[in-house]
């Protein structure tokens, strides 16, 4: 099962997340999360986009001609407006909460409320994406999304510098909720379904064949994919994208579990 977060410290709560936690039975609330900039990146963006937007009306000025006065200008323009977007990044998505519960989850944006009961929800996928140029490491992109068991679904992305913590915490709860459910089913026969893989007791499915758990040798995910290796074989058996598999860290324990008792 998924190890328990470790509790991290932020701002007091809300009067706002209270009510909310209330209204729609969250349980004890556990953490408030808002949309701000990560400090050292939003100056070192704002003063780029400013320099940038200076440069190019410099550049207008200079060339001597009404079209590329123009043309630089409205270069230049775009600059100045991305840099008082990223002055302002935080305003524009005030409205923008997570308020994380004991029983589950909200997100509130301009206007909208959506609550997500951990008993509520059939699925989570994450997509972690380390970036790299010329081999040189310059960020990570990430995208959580959750859906209801009505098809209702909401993404957290970036706009949130806490995401990969807010992902990791609801991604625990959500695991440590249908991980007795998931075993119990196999455990009955029945064949578990992670979008393109399916989990039985013959083995695991790829929707061409079925790899009996007999010939498993290792399962395990790296670098945003999941390696299946077949025994006797030098290549993986099956290889996936994390992104394209629901509830993840659900599979994993699963098979794992599995897998250790076969051994």
């Amino acid at each position: 099962m998924a190890k328990p977060m470790r509790v991290l410290q932020h701002e007091p709560l809300s009067a706002e997340a209270q009510q909310l936690a209330s209204a729609y039975q969250l349980g004890p609330l556990k953490a408030e999360y808002r949309v701000r900039s990560k400090r050292r990146n939003k100056i070192l963006g704002i003063l780029l986009a400013i320099f940038l937007g200076g440069l190019f009306f410099l550049g207008g000025i200079v060339s001597g001609t009404t079209e590329g006065l123009l043309i630089l200008f409205l270069v230049g323009l775009l600059f100045v407006a991305l840099g008082l977007y990223l002055a302002f990044f935080p305003v524009f998505y005030q409205s923008w909460h997570v308020y994380l519960g004991t029983d589950g989850f909200i997100f509130t944006r301009r206007g909208r409320i959506d609550a997500f009961h951990w008993a509520q929800i059939e699925a989570m996928w994450q997509s972690v994406t380390r970036r790299y140029t010329n081999g040189v490491y310059t960020g990570t992109t990430h995208r959580y999304t959750v859906k209801r068991k009505d098809g209702l679904k909401i993404v957290l992305t970036d706009r949130f510098a806490d995401v990969e913590e807010i992902g990791n915490r609801i991604s625990a709860e959500i695991t440590n909720y249908l991980w007795p459910h998931v075993f119990a089913a196999y455990n009955a026969g029945n064949p578990i379904t992670f979008g393109p893989l399916t989990v039985s007791l013959q083995g695991i499915g790829d929707g061409l064949e079925v790899l009996p758990w007999s010939q498993i040798t290792d399962i395990r995910m790296n670098r945003g994919y999941i390696n299946v290796k077949k025994a006797d074989k030098w290549l993986n058996w099956s290889t996936m994208r994390v992104a394209k598999v629901p509830n993840v860290f659900v599979f994993m324990t699963l098979v794992s579990r599995v897998l250790k008792s076969q051994r």
